[in-house]
């Protein structure tokens, strides 16, 4: 055991032990931690990170990020200053004394009653459950931040969790894009990336969420989700075959948005009607989205739409697509059609959306900006995460009268960020 100050840090068990209670630590944010304990206050660049905390493994440069925030998180809110970012270049570990070995021959101190398991459940409440790989979805915007939140805005953060075979990660990031495409359309939700999780400016205490797939060795498929809640932490599971991966990631998604937002827990969702194959190819095209690569993404989307023409979420992301390479009309087109798949939706989302395809049109930029200023009116002061997506300002033709997004976005772009 080594002590770091008030914290013990149990290299057997990938423990922290604080007053705060006991915490156990993922692998990956375990190594992270004895990296930056044997040489504390040493610069150590994310590339260095990378190779020594996933030697020979290719990740998303998310998870460095996400790792960081997962060990700040455990540390506690009083002790998320030792890891200290520097910005463009990586991270320092400045505790207020050094490691020390500890006196193993005194008593150790008495555990709770419930041992592994009561340990387990109160890391996974510490460590959250989770927020989102560095990616975007067909008009969803992930605040990069550093920045606050105003008072009363939702931080949501989804992560994937590493699966041990990348075939089987698809239905966790189809969860994911689903889920996101739904927050994004709720005004009082700010969806957050591991980037600004990991910004020591990001002091926010946002709603995470990890996502998980995978394969059993029967070949049944399972989905999961951890997340914290008003009411603690809950893990969320279901298994089936593949062909029902897409009504089991519906069935998740709906309970989900429940728990993070009871208000709305009776809010209508359109079903998630594709077939599982047809959902894998989304999925791809999705990752190329995030990758920028808008030329595989828009040939992958066409195809899934041709053998799936009622897919709305997938028309939602080709307007999208299309808008990012400056064709308006196409993606006017495609996010009118994605509206009318796209049903039934809660008020509020019917408007988020409406103002998408408004934007889009020149002739309408006037009536899209008086609907956004609606919005606005009634939930002040909140930016519009899924506005900035939906309204796709940047891509309004020259000429057009860009519409106004609720208030830009807080903090100094790339301060204190990764």
């Amino acid at each position: 055991m080594l002590r770091v100050a008030d914290v013990i840090v149990d290299l057997e068990c990938r423990e922290l032990e604080r007053d705060a209670g006991t915490v156990e630590l993922q692998q990956r944010v375990f190594d992270l931690l004895l990296v930056l304990l044997r040489e504390p206050c040493v610069l150590h660049t994310r590339a260095e990170l990378f190779e020594r905390v996933w030697p020979g493994v290719v990740v998303e440069d998310a998870s460095l990020s996400q790792a960081v925030w997962l060990l700040r998180r455990a540390l506690g809110e009083e002790r998320r200053h030792w890891i200290r970012t520097v910005p463009k270049r990586g991270y320092l570990f400045e505790p207020p004394s050094p490691p020390r070995p500890v006196d193993t021959s005194r008593p150790a101190p008495a555990r709770r009653a419930g041992g592994r398991r009561h340990r387990r459940a109160l890391g996974l409440a510490v460590a959250g459950a989770a927020a989102a790989l560095l990616m975007a979805v067909a008009t969803v915007a992930v605040k990069p931040g550093p920045g606050r939140l105003e008072e009363g805005t939702v931080a949501v953060a989804m992560l994937q969790v590493e699966g041990k075979a990348a075939g089987s990660r698809w239905p966790a990031l189809l969860l994911q894009a689903w889920l996101e495409w739904k927050m994004s359309t709720l005004p009082e939700v700010e969806l957050v990336d591991a980037a600004w999780l990991a910004a020591d400016a990001a002091v926010a205490e946002p709603h995470v969420v990890l996502l998980s797939s995978g394969t059993s060795a029967s070949g049944t498929h399972y989905v999961r989700a951890r997340l914290d809640t008003r009411d603690g932490p809950r893990q969320l599971e279901l298994r089936g075959e593949e062909a029902a991966v897409p009504r089991m990631v519906d069935a998740l998604s709906r309970q989900i948005t429940g728990l993070l937002l009871p208000e709305r827990a009776t809010e209508p969702w359109p079903g998630l009607q594709v077939d599982a194959g047809i959902a894998r190819e989304y999925v791809d095209a999705w990752e190329a989205y995030a990758h920028d690569d808008m030329a595989s993404a828009a040939q992958s989307l066409e195809a899934v739409l041709r053998k799936a023409p009622g897919f709305g979420l997938a028309e939602l992301q080709l307007a999208q697509v299309r808008a990012t390479q400056g064709q308006t009309r196409l993606a006017g087109h495609h996010i009118a059609r994605a509206r009318r798949l796209l049903r039934p939706v809660g008020r509020d989302s019917e408007r988020v959306m409406a103002v998408g395809e408004m934007s889009l049109d020149p002739a309408r930029a006037t009536q899209a900006e008086a609907a956004m200023e609606e919005l606005a009116r009634e939930y002040p002061g909140r930016l519009s995460r899924a506005g900035d997506a939906l309204l796709l300002a940047r891509e309004v033709p020259a000429g057009a009268a860009a519409p106004r997004l609720w208030r830009s976005c807080p903090g100094t772009p790339g301060a204190g960020t990764d």
